[in-house]
């Protein structure tokens, strides 16, 4: 297998959204037809149909692995950057606190289970539909809660969960943060919340699906190839030796215009990959 290079490509990013007006963070039907379908502001995995002058029909969930996308008024393959909602943070039905109205919470590290706010109790999604999205467990593993940065009401700064040399800043309490941050040298310190050359690296999730269905910062646990994106058929792989174990390694792709297969594991022609979702 030829490894090519140790940087992804940059393929073409997911567009831009337009805040909407201070305030108008509801589904808006004022220049819609009959039919037609507009973004939920606080949810970009969402959208409403509007019909007349009556309240839109929705939220309608975007199939699984794909984003609202306002230019193209429907939902698109979600692309290579996570897409943000024009209200609120990465995905505003995310939370890892009870609170008023919150009838269910996330998981910080476990995407599998989530928390009764009433009760409690700690439920566990089935088997047909492991990933709990913040309000219901579902099928798509890049809607997962687990793993974002969280801010709490004292946090100044919080550390990636997913690289210990990477932060954000808390501008807003009890809410995901959206300002990253990087240590020019060494690790973010998790008790004085500041880069610090003497910080071991404390990574606390590793191999985090991301919502563009790809893991960006992939941490060796066995030796091995394995996917970039576990789902999809793109060039892109991670190549594991046994000394790489513990550590990060960069991304590889296949040779010319082949991708890797995630099942098979190796690079093989785009006919012979038959996953759902294929790279363009």
């Amino acid at each position: 297998m030829e490894e090519l290079q140790d940087e992804r490509a940059d393929p073409a990013t997911t567009p831009p959204t337009t805040p909407p007006p201070p305030g108008k963070c509801e589904p808006d039907c004022s220049s819609a037809k009959d039919g037609d379908k507009v973004e939920n502001p606080k949810d970009c995995h969402q959208y409403y149909v509007c019909f007349g002058g009556s309240d839109p029909i929705g939220p309608v969930d975007c199939p699984d692995g794909q984003y609202f996308n306002r230019s193209a008024s429907d939902c698109v393959k979600n692309g290579p950057e996570e897409c943000q909602p024009s209200c609120g943070g990465v995905s505003s039905s995310c939370t890892y606190e009870c609170g008023a109205g919150i009838a269910l919470r996330a998981d910080r590290y476990d995407c599998s289970t989530y928390h009764d706010c009433a009760s409690g109790a700690m439920m566990q999604c089935d088997k047909d539909k492991p990933f709990f999205n913040g309000k219901s467990c579902q099928s798509d593993e890049s809607k997962c809660c687990h793993c974002n940065p969280y801010c709490y009401t004292d946090d100044k700064k919080v550390v990636d969960p997913t690289d210990c040399t990477k932060f954000y800043y808390c501008i807003k309490a009890n809410a995901i943060p959206e300002l990253p941050g990087h240590c020019s040298a060494g690790n973010f310190d998790l008790f004085t919340q500041e880069c610090s050359l003497s910080a071991p690296c404390l990574t606390l999730c590793t191999n985090v699906v991301k919502p563009d269905g790809c893991i960006h910062t992939y941490t060796c646990e066995v030796s091995g190839y394995f996917p970039a994106c576990p789902h999809k058929c793109t060039p892109d792989y991670y190549h594991c030796l046994l000394e790489d174990i513990g550590s990060n390694v960069p991304v590889v792709s296949c040779a010319l215009d082949t991708v890797f297969h995630p099942i098979d594991r190796k690079c093989v022609d785009p006919s012979q990959c038959s996953i759902k979702h294929t790279w363009h």
